[in-house]
């Protein structure tokens, strides 16, 4: 019966993606061998934006004489803005953004569709979100269609909860890097093709982390309060860090902590911890996660910018999602992730918070331990 469902969860992707490839045959031109402004729509925080950089890279290396400007949303206060996070990573002539009032609807300023037809873009590239709807996506091919956009690519439905167990056990879910990749280019993105190209920034200034020492980073936050692991087992978990696998030092990285997770340090007994919770801009904390052996971490953006950086991530993952969906990219990861009966929720809250309480400090642990082994091994080839 799972595999009936699935096929059936199959066709509605099918059907949800007809509609919009038959939408944009009909508002849109085929896009030009070589448009000379292109549009680049990508919304979110600190984890979306990373996710994007390989998909960003490979369009400005497609269309090297073109001009690019982005599309994004309104900085958050404490989070960094897109235009923060690729500032040096990709070069636009001029941003514009907008207020998202939600997930269900996309609300712009008055007068944006208006400024950007001024613009004449000759491509739009949607590197949209990956739970977006197809009902959504119509609604944006018509605005960008108003904003006088004469080409598009990008728009393809990748996730719905349809028979969501039967999706979960037949079906196998891109990573966000990937998944952007490929809308971008029709080859299958193997991770041999996915480049970053993080720069290298100074951060001595910061704090003394040596590369050459056994550092470990320790992310605790998340965007959703869904994906916090308890703080009592993260305490524990630094205090059991500290002394059965002995690093330099424990590295805590994140921005400014809430109210309720500042004491943290305060309580933890023995080990060297340096502090870096909101000290650090996004180049900074690419550079200090670049120092260390590994990073354990929630589901959250650092996750993402650890394997842009080429450092393994223990993440400590809520059942929210499908797996494998906002996993960080690479094969050199450990996810701990409980599977419960009702996994694949979606929720940004939960009252019982059932799934990532079941991780234990252990089993986390272990995981680090087995990372820490293999990051040696290598070390001495």
């Amino acid at each position: 019966m799972m595999k009936v469902k699935y096929k059936i969860a199959e066709c509605i992707y099918g059907v949800g993606n007809m509609i919009l490839r038959s939408a944009e045959v009909l508002l849109f031109k085929r896009p030009s061998d070589s448009p000379t402004k292109i549009l680049l729509f990508r919304t979110g925080h600190l984890g979306d934006t990373v996710c994007a950089i390989p998909a960003l890279r490979l369009i400005s290396e497609k269309y090297p004489d073109a001009r690019f400007y982005l599309l994004t949303s309104e900085k958050e206060d404490g989070l960094p803005h897109p235009i923060e996070v690729l500032k040096g990573i990709i070069s636009f002539e001029e941003h514009f953004t907008f207020v998202p009032p939600g997930t269900d609807r996309m609300k712009v300023p008055e007068g944006l569709a208006g400024r950007l037809r001024k613009e004449h873009f000759d491509l739009l590239v949607y590197l949209g979100q990956y739970p977006a709807g197809v009902g959504r996506m119509l609604r944006d091919m018509v605005f960008f269609k108003m904003a006088g956009v004469r080409s598009v690519m990008g728009f393809k439905w990748c996730k719905h909860r349809i028979f969501r167990l039967a999706q979960r056990q037949n079906g196998i879910f891109d990573d966000e890097v990937t998944r952007l990749v490929k809308l971008v280019n029709d080859q299958a993105a193997a991770p041999g093709e996915i480049r970053w190209g993080m720069p290298s920034v100074p951060i001595d200034d910061i704090a003394e982390v040596d590369p050459g020492e056994r550092l470990i980073a320790v992310h605790t936050d998340a965007k959703f309060p869904v994906n916090l692991w308890p703080l009592s087992k993260f305490k524990r978990l630094i205090e059991e860090l500290n002394e059965e696998l002995h690093p330099s030092a424990i590295v805590i990285v994140g921005g400014n902590p809430g109210s309720d997770r500042s004491n943290l340090l305060q309580t933890v007994k023995g080990g060297n911890i340096i502090d870096l919770r909101g000290r650090t801009g996004f180049l900074g904390l690419a550079e200090v996660l670049r120092r260390c052996k590994l990073l354990i971490t929630t589901d959250s953006g650092p996750a993402h910018v650890a394997a842009a950086v080429g450092i393994p991530v223990v993440g400590i993952y809520s059942a929210r999602d499908y797996p494998n969906c906002w996993h960080p990219h690479g094969d050199r990861h450990i996810i701990i992730r409980k599977e419960i009966d009702c996994q694949i929720c979606m929720r940004e809250r939960c009252d019982s918070m059932a799934c990532i309480k079941q991780i234990t400090v252990a089993e986390v642990l272990h995981a680090v331990g087995n990372v820490m082994e293999i990051e040696d091994a290598e070390r001495r080839i």
